[in-house]
């Protein structure tokens, strides 16, 4: 519950700031998505996309250098079972990738999505529990979901 607050707290943060806030706070933002995007809780992970898309509205071509390091969690989001979370960061990805750029992007980042996807395979639920210190139910949902 904290979580989804803070994020929803996020998206309006980003919305309402100076455009240079925003820019500032790219980098530190990247890291969090990349530490709860793949919460097992799909609220937490619908949050993140939607406190996504405001930055991507704004920052559009400024989110570039980092999109290496973001796209492999995206395409996960994109792919969630659960319909809310993958709306979500499918209308955060639109809201600053034109769709005849995508496939330029996606060719890009091809590397770095694989790994990262190959990663969420490769997790037990033994090292879901300790990395993401989460119950046994919780981790054992997270696992089953990203197979």
């Amino acid at each position: 519950q904290t979580k989804i607050k803070a994020l929803n707290q996020l998206a309006c943060l980003w919305k309402e700031s100076e455009l240079e806030t925003v820019r500032e706070g790219v980098p530190s933002w990247v890291q969090a998505v990349r530490r709860v995007g793949d919460d097992a809780d799909a609220r937490v992970r619908a949050a993140v996309w939607k406190a996504m898309a405001p930055v991507m509205c704004r920052v559009k071509k400024g989110l570039l250098p980092h999109m290496r390091s973001l796209m492999g969690m995206w395409w996960l989001g994109c792919h969630d079972v659960q319909k809310e979370v993958s709306g979500a960061a499918l209308v955060a990805l639109e809201a600053g990738i034109p769709s005849n750029k995508l496939h330029q992007l996606l060719s890009m980042c091809r590397n770095e999505i694989l790994e990262q996807i190959q990663e969420a395979i490769e997790q037990t639920v033994q090292v879901v529990m300790e990395t993401k210190k989460m119950k046994k139910q919780d981790a054992v949902e997270w696992r089953t979901q990203v197979q």
